[in-house]
């Protein structure tokens, strides 16, 4: 071998054929050295500067070292999408977004349908959905028959009435005008000297239906919304009529009774929360001269009193006359009775009491019609005393027309009030 095993290094060879000269081998000698020069040199420079194995150094002692590790995050540190530079938005995403990579190369939070973007399916591609379809289909149809389960069956049912439902309401509403006011029940009865009650009842009034299950009882000592108060406003007042209405609680519909000086509802001080509609007044309270509630029976719009004298005269009257114990404000049938009597012989006398349009000069002459006529007339088999009793139509300020006339001052008619009938009361059969 005439050559290292490693870098191939020329050396002498004492087995070389041909053989080899001194001289030749001294040659091959130079030439080995120069290339172990190179190899050295070449070593040298490699382990220039390198520190040995066994070398160290603190971390102060190398240039920069520490400046650049401060630099740098502790290895347990945890980051959110958005503390990276290419992710936007995540922090305030709703929930169930997904993030998309945008055409800028940034992350960004999208919602599923809109990171898909514009697409199809086919109704096969969704589970369930033709059976849901199916489902909701029958549901909204439902057992409609044929020919109204459909949407234009539908339509064409109601016409095709873009605005149905406001039509029907109107409808309604129409009809509901149609129908009148009227009412059972709620009798009015005297309880004390400023206490009355009204029985129980129902009714329809301005359309709607008022209705009680027991009799409620009403004072006139007091303001609705006071214990029983029923009077609309002030106190009780001597000598005045008060006109019973029912009302309606707006909230629930529950009926009460309120009583007013005003004869239409129009001048009724309406409490809040309540309403007073049209045909609802009930009956009539009179009061006397102390201010409290004359005694009373009622029977349907029927209403009977004591006795009252109204007048007695021995002289001739005619007039049109009012009394307290005839209501004031609205129009009723005055109920009284009349005496004639005679103390001489061959006298005629006689009393009338008349509907106050008995007054108009075109039905009072000779004699005024619709009238409640008493005569008493001594001799020729006339007694000298007579009695007579009926209706007589009093007009909106509770007059009725009164006519007398004596032959003789010995002649003395008088007449009685006993009640009234409230023909213009709603109550039915009464």
């Amino acid at each position: 071998m005439d050559q290292t095993p490693n870098f191939n290094i020329p050396m002498p060879d004492a087995d070389a054929d041909p053989s080899r000269t001194v001289s030749e081998e001294f040659l091959r000698l130079a030439a080995a050295w120069l290339i172990v020069d190179a190899l050295l040199k070449a070593q040298a420079d490699g382990i220039a500067g390198k520190a040995n194995t066994n070398h160290t150094h603190q971390i102060n002692e190398i240039s920069g070292l520490a400046s650049a590790l401060a630099a740098k995050l502790d290895a347990n540190v945890q980051f959110s999408l958005d503390d990276l530079s290419d992710v936007d938005g995540a922090s305030s995403a709703a929930l169930n977004y997904v993030l998309v990579k945008g055409i800028n190369g940034i992350w960004r939070a999208s919602s599923a349908i809109a990171a898909l973007g514009p697409h199809q399916h086919q109704r096969s591609d969704i589970a369930g959905l033709d059976n849901y379809i199916d489902g909701r289909f029958s549901a909204l149809i439902g057992g409609a028959p044929d020919a109204l389960n459909a949407i234009n069956e539908l339509a064409a049912a109601i016409g095709n009435d873009p605005n149905f439902a406001v039509s029907v309401s109107q409808q309604v509403a129409d009809v509901k005008a149609l129908v009148p006011d009227y009412f059972g029940g709620f009798v009015p009865a005297y309880v004390s000297t400023t206490t009355f009650s009204v029985s129980a009842g129902a009714g329809i009034f301005g359309g709607k239906k008022h209705s009680t299950a027991v009799a409620t009882g009403c004072s006139l000592a007091a303001i609705f919304g006071t214990g029983n108060g029923c009077l609309d406003t002030g106190a009780i007042q001597a000598n005045k009529s008060y006109f019973v209405y029912a009302i309606r609680n707006l909230s629930n519909g529950a009926t009460a009774f309120i009583a007013s000086r005003s004869a239409t509802e129009g001048g009724v001080a309406i409490p809040s929360g309540w309403e007073l509609l049209s045909g609802s007044r009930v009956g009539i309270i009179l009061t006397n001269g102390s201010g409290q509630i004359m005694p009373f029976v009622q029977r349907g719009n029927r209403v009977v009193m004591p006795d009252v004298l109204w007048l007695s005269s021995s002289t001739d009257l005619t007039t049109l006359a009012t009394t307290t114990t005839i209501p004031n404000g609205l129009s009723v049938d005055v109920a009284v009775y009349l005496t004639v009597q005679i103390a001489t012989t061959g006298a005629d006398a006689f009393c009338i009491v008349g509907d106050a349009d008995a007054a108009n000069a075109l039905v009072a002459s000779p004699s005024p019609s619709y009238r409640v006529a008493c005569r008493a007339r001594t001799g020729n088999d006339y007694p000298d005393s007579s009695l007579a009793a009926g209706l007589a139509r009093s007009n909106d300020l509770g007059q009725v027309y009164i006519v007398i006339d004596h032959s003789t001052t010995a002649a003395a008619s008088a007449i009685y009030v006993n009640g009234w009938h409230d023909y213009q009361c709603k109550r039915l059969f009464a």
